[in-house]
This record gives C-alpha cells, structure tokens and sequence, in this order.
C-alpha cells in the first residue's frame, strides 16, 4: 500500500526553472523526484529547530493550562462566581486564560505534526486516536456511574429519559452538557461536563490546519500572516455582531469565541512556521504586558482582548523555550494534561454534590487530587495505548482490507 503526501517543492539548486503551472502529482514520501531543476520531496517545509522535542517545555504549560481551568471552575462551582482574574479583567477567566494556552500550544504542536508528515489519513487519524478514547471514556463514566449515583429520578427512569442516550452526542463532539435529574440542585445547576465546549473547535482548527496544507498555503509561510491579520480584521471590527452569532454546531458559545481561540491557534502556527526568526525574549513578553495594560485600561475591550492574544500567546512560546533545569523532562511519565482537562469538571460537581457547603480552596485541592488519579489512569489505560496505534492500526486494516 502506497502512503500519499500532498506535493511540497523544495528548491536544491537556486539556478534551476521553476514553473508554477506544473500539475501535482502523488507519490510515495521519502523517495524525491526531481522535475526541471526542482527536488519534490514531503521534507517539513519549515527550517527544523535543534532538539526542539527535547528541549520544550510544552506538557507543563499544558499540565499549568488545565490547573488554571479547574480553579477557575473551583469559584463557579461552589459559589457561581467569576474567579479574580475574571473580576479584574472583566472578561479574562483563569479558565480561559487555561483554554488559551492550550489552544497557542495546540496550533504550534498540530502545524508540526502536519509539516512533518503530510499524509491526511495519518494527520486525522492521530488526532482523533489523540482527543477521542479519553472523551469516550468520561462520557461513559458520566453516564453509566455519576449519572444513577447522583439523579434525582428513579434508575429507570433516568435510563428511559432521551436526554440519557442525546449525552452520548458528545463523543461526536455534538456537545450536551445535561443529563436528566443530575446536578439539578448544585449552585451551578444541570452542567454534567462544562469543560467540553471547547473540543469542537480545537477540533475544527485541525481541519483549518489539513485544508491549509491541501491548497499548500504553508509554501509561502507569509500566508498565515495575513489569515491572521483577516481573523484580527473580524475580531476587531465586529465584536458585538460576533457575540449575537450562535453557530448551528456551537450550541453553547458564540462566534466572538470561537474567532478568539482560532486566533491563539493560529498564533501559535505562526510561531512555528516563524520558529526562525521569532526569538522568543521575556523582556519583549514584558513589553507587551504593558501595552495590553494600557489598552486594558485606555482602550475598547476588543482590542484589549486582542493584545491579550498577542501577550499571552507570545509569553506561552517563551515559558515553552525557557531553559530552566529538568522542566523539559516534566511529561516524561505521561502526558495528563488532557486527563484533567475533560475529567475534572463532572468530578468537581460531583464533589459539590456530596458535600454542601465546600469551600473553594477545598473543592479545588480535593479536585485536583481526585482528577490527578483518575487522569493517571486514563493516561496509562486508555490514552497511551491508543496512541500506540498511531503507527499501525490504520496499516493493519488496509492489509486485511486487501485480502
């Protein structure tokens, strides 16, 4: 079976012809074909980084990113209340300042992913091995154990309910955030999972990324300035028409969001594509903090959240590349970042639930110790195992579907 890679030129001979007009053609990677001059080849188009796998310190940022989203969801959930940084800001959360590290990591991480390897079947099938056995697996726990422990119907009729078997949508990224009877008498009523609005559009942002690459945008890496500078144009300009649009797919948020974290992503694309000639430098990070101030307290709240993109995106490639001592070897033992991401909120709750009256600093240490175990094992049982199969499942059942 021949693996396909979308055709990227690299120029070895500067002298030689190159004719744009040349029809694209498929061909096995790793074998390069030389064609008026020009050597075709799937090499990454961006210039590669000296152990930069080894040197980053990306599974802390992401491990720190999910801490911030379960504190945050530490005041809501006990006291439906915003945390400080939200009441300071007025419109930054740390559970969105969380979701917005993830999201500037997620775009750097995913633009490499393609860049080295740019076969679309093993693209998606390593995000959805990635995102998708951990979702299914809260799903089921939330439905079959929390679910009948903490109804307040009756087992069978919480069961024959219709909205038990719609909650199922979520492994299909169709978000529901209700089951029937649960939670209903929490201080933050009736949200099972509230963590899992988000998956959809990181999702959609792996697709951006697949489409990009199929019309071979990243051949001029300039390209991605200027989609963001069009995403910026939209952000800025219509902000509050932005927050009226509530995607048919999107249920539970609105167009103003999802541009807001498309725009993180694709600063964090730009940061790799860029990985040359952006040094990351703490004393710029420090200068940007004061301009975001400034528009923070001078300026309207689009353009203060949009100097917040630039700001905190910019400080997560910094934190990313700091060579401090052993904080690169922080995910040596496993990557629970996304354990504690989709798993914490429905535990949290459930805490919440059980005991009346938990203080924040209480149900977040509680929390944070339960989801810890439970990420641990997710990581051990569930996620790493199927990302194991990253590099043969697929080829496996092309085998079989040969005989």
């Amino acid at each position: 079976m021949v693996n396909w890679a979308i055709l990227t030129f690299e120029r070895r001979c500067p002298s030689a012809p190159f004719n744009p007009s040349v029809p694209l053609h498929i061909f096995i990677p790793g074998n390069p074909i030389t064609y008026l001059g020009n050597t075709l080849t799937t090499a990454p188009i961006f210039m590669e980084k000296k152990d930069e796998h080894f040197e980053n310190n990306f599974d802390f940022l992401r491990f720190l990113a999910a801490t911030f989203v379960i504190i945050s969801h530490s005041f809501a959930l006990t006291l439906n209340q915003t945390d400080p940084l939200g009441n300071f800001t007025g419109f930054m959360t740390m559970g969105s300042l969380g979701v917005a590290i993830f999201f500037t990591i997620s775009g750097y991480l995913i633009l490499k992913s393609w860049d080295r390897k740019r076969e679309p079947i093993s693209f998606f099938k390593n995000r959805i091995l990635r995102i998708f056995p951990g979702l299914t697996c809260v799903v089921l726990i939330t439905v079959f154990v929390i679910g009948p422990l903490v109804t307040i119907l009756s087992w069978k009729n919480y069961f024959l309910n219709t909205e038990t078997w719609v909650y199922f949508n979520n492994i299909i990224l169709n978000i529901q955030f209700s089951l029937p009877g649960v939670f209903v008498n929490n201080p933050y009523p009736n949200s099972v999972n509230g963590s899992l609005w988000t998956l959809p559009i990181e999702f959609c942002c792996y697709i951006l990324v697949f489409i990009l690459g199929l019309f071979l945008v990243y051949r001029n890496r300039y390209n991605l300035i200027i989609i963001f500078a069009i995403q910026s144009l939209i952000f800025l300009a219509f902000p509050l028409q932005l927050q009226k649009i509530s995607p048919p797919f999107f249920p539970f948020t609105n167009a103003y969001q999802i541009v807001l974290l498309t725009l993180f992503f694709s600063a964090g694309m730009i940061f790799y594509a860029f990985k040359d000639l952006i040094k990351p430098d703490f004393k710029i990070s420090v200068i940007l903090f004061f301009i975001f101030m400034s528009t923070f307290l001078f300026a309207k709240v689009a353009l203060a959240n949009f100097m917040m993109i630039i700001f905190v995106s910019y400080l997560t490639m910094v934190i990313a590349f700091l060579p401090l001592p052993h904080l690169h070897l922080f995910g040596k033992n496993g990557d629970f970042s996304y354990g504690l991401y989709i798993y914490a909120f429905p535990i949290q709750q459930t805490l919440v639930f059980c005991f009346k009256g938990l203080s924040i600093l209480s149900l977040f240490i509680s929390s944070f110790l339960c989801t810890l175990f439970i990420a641990i094992l997710s990581w051990n049982f569930i996620e790493n195992p199927c990302l194991k199969l990253k590099n043969k499942a697929f080829s496996t059942l092309l085998k079989r579907g040969q005989k």
